[in-house]
């Protein structure tokens, strides 16, 4: 038996000066948070070409924002070029993704190429597998730039540097390395780097 109530809810449309919709959000009646089980409860909209810009999913049932089926609840859309240049996976209000795949993306409005992803459990920076939770990616060629590994939140890598910077030809940058254990920088690391 499900204990929750279904809310009430009520669409609320805001126009700029020239009655262009930009922003569409849907609220409950008995509180006026924003809030929506089937839909994304915030949409937002450019005025010059009325595409869509921002899309949030918002349900207070699950702690804020919230969406089932490992599906971004936070989306940012380039107006012009169409590009998701950010997406945002929450599940009852804290960054999360449960299939492996990267909790925070981010691209480059021109080339869509991803700029960036970071991987989290319940909130936390987070990987397991002795795999980078932070990658970052050049924009323009979308080669890997830097690799973060975390534990829990921390900086933490058993097996080599959790920090790794890498040159345009994929080369790992020897000054860029940086060891931590549990969120202890360590001074040097017994065991060479590859």
């Amino acid at each position: 038996m499900n204990s929750f109530k279904k809310k009430e809810i009520e669409k609320v449309e805001i126009r700029d000066d020239q009655d262009r919709l930009i922003r569409r959000e849907w609220v409950a009646v008995d509180d006026r948070c924003i809030h929506r089980e089937d839909g994304p409860a915030v949409e937002e909209f450019d005025p010059e070409t009325g595409n869509k810009i921002i899309e949030i999913w918002v349900n207070t049932l699950f702690h804020g924002k919230h969406r089932d089926g490992n599906l971004p609840s936070d989306l940012d859309i380039d107006p012009l070029t169409r590009v998701v240049l950010m997406e945002e996976y929450y599940r009852f209000g804290q960054l999360h993704r449960d299939d492996g795949g990267p909790a925070e993306i981010y691209r480059d409005a021109e080339t869509g190429h991803i700029t960036c992803k970071v991987f989290r459990s319940d909130g936390a920076k987070h990987r397991d597998g002795d795999l980078a939770a932070v990658q970052e990616f050049n924009g323009s060629s979308g080669h890997l730039i830097r690799e973060e590994f975390y534990q829990k939140g921390v900086l933490h890598r058993d097996s080599g540097p959790a920090v790794v910077e890498y040159a345009s030809d994929g080369s790992v940058i020897l000054s860029s390395l940086e060891y931590y254990n549990y969120g202890q920088k360590i001074e040097h690391d017994p065991a060479p780097y590859p």
